[in-house]
């Protein structure tokens, strides 16, 4: 596991900062926490824990210190391997921001978020993984949670069966 430390950030107020270099393919961190379930009735319900990470249907993770400060990237440089492991999907330099892609790492089809990442390839919202891009979705591939990737793939099949 690699040192991370919680500091500013210009995504979002705080953020997680690598404590030393870490190479593509290193575990980051174990996400630990309280499991929450929790059923969203509305979308005000499905946006109203920002911080919290999926883990399956109505099943959170409300991560420890200091990954309750992960923030959210376009241009990720960190994935989820299994369902809580952080890893590099990229080379990241001491001192850098780490950050993954909120939409591997929430299914429920309610939610979505303005972000503000500020990358060149900024998709200005943030919706769960169903609403990825095939090129998007393959591009963080292994590093989706399998229960996200059942989703992308239910989604993406419906979408072709009603010829869209």
């Amino acid at each position: 596991m690699k040192g991370v430390y919680h500091t500013t950030s210009r995504i979002d107020g705080l953020g997680i900062c690598a404590g030393e270099n870490i190479k593509k393919g290193d575990v980051i961190q174990h996400i630990k926490g309280k499991v929450r379930f929790k059923i969203n009735k509305n979308k005000r319900d499905a946006l109203s824990h920002p911080n919290w990470v999926g883990l399956k249907k109505n099943k959170w993770i409300d991560p420890d210190y200091p990954n309750k400060y992960l923030n959210h990237s376009c241009n990720p440089n960190a994935g989820i391997r299994g369902s809580v492991t952080m890893v590099a999907i990229k080379n990241i330099n001491e001192g850098e921001e780490i950050t993954v892609d909120y939409s591997i790492i929430e299914g429920d089809h309610m939610w979505e978020m303005e972000c503000k990442c500020g990358e060149k390839n900024c998709r200005k919202i943030i919706r769960s993984v169903q609403f990825l891009s095939e090129r998007q979705f393959k591009k963080y591939l292994p590093y989706v949670p399998k229960y996200f990737q059942e989703i992308h793939k239910r989604y993406v099949v419906k979408q072709f069966k009603n010829g869209q």
